[in-house]
């Protein structure tokens, strides 16, 4: 009987030492909700909705799974930020500096990034339905598998950027620069990209199918397999591009 107790508390222990820590520290929250700057701060689990966070300094800050509905955070410091599992419907980031973020599962509808420095962040598997990215920085950012239905990212510079497999009809990336991008096996249909440059893009096995590429640069871009049935591609910049196998019924040039 007590080798069973031990071995019942051995196996519970070690249920706990698996679990991620999702506390967060009342002295770093009594801080940011006084104003007050905390680069580090442990916000995890908290909820910070309607919470006015507008330019402060929260450099490498952790609010892993906390929810930030409708939260202000607008020109704030949030380099390095773990934002893992957020709910961060409607919260508005406007201009801020969130280069190299962790937004990796987040829910982000509606919510407001517009000109705010995303360089290199993390947003797989995140849903950023009808998310406002407009003139953002997301150079080098990794959208593996994420929902972006709807989304706006007009004049974004996104070059070198990961979508692979991410769905986003109805998206808007018009003028925006996707070049070196992989768009491997995503969801594009409908989306308008007028004048976007996605010169050496990877649209392998992407579903293009009504796009609106219209005075867009595709010079050497790869469209190996991929969807472009009914797609406008009127003014476009063609040069050396890969058309292996990629279905073109209906196409406009």
């Amino acid at each position: 009987m007590k080798r069973r107790f031990i071995s019942g508390l051995a196996a519970a222990a070690i249920c706990l030492i698996a679990l991620p820590a999702l506390a967060w520290n009342p002295a770093d929250l009594e801080k940011v909700n006084s104003g007050i700057s905390c680069p580090g701060a442990d916000l995890s689990g908290a909820s910070l909705n309607g919470a006015d966070f507008t330019g402060l300094d929260l450099t490498g800050a952790n609010f892993e799974g906390s929810s930030l509905i409708g939260a202000r955070l607008a020109k704030a410091k949030l380099a390095g930020a773990n934002l893992r599992n957020t709910d961060l419907k409607r919260a508005n980031f406007g201009q801020a500096d969130m280069k190299d973020a962790d937004l990796t599962g987040a829910s982000a509808h509606y919510t407001q990034f517009g000109h705010t420095d995303l360089t290199g962040m993390k947003g797989s598997g995140g849903d950023f339905f009808r998310t406002n990215f407009r003139g953002a920085k997301l150079m080098g950012a990794t959208f593996h598998n994420a929902k972006l239905q709807e989304a706006t990212l007009d004049a974004v510079e996104a070059r070198k950027s990961d979508f692979s497999y991410a769905s986003m009809p109805y998206s808007f990336l018009r003028n925006a620069d996707i070049s070196e991008c992989t768009f491997l096996g995503a969801n594009l249909f409908r989306s308008r990209a007028e004048g976007v440059n996605a010169a050496r893009t990877d649209f392998t096995g992407a579903n293009l199918n009504n796009v609106l590429f219209y005075s867009a640069n595709l010079s050497k871009a790869v469209f190996r397999n991929a969807g472009l049935d009914n797609a406008d591609l009127k003014d476009a910049s063609l040069k050396s591009v890969a058309w292996d196998n990629a279905l073109r019924k209906n196409i406009k040039f």
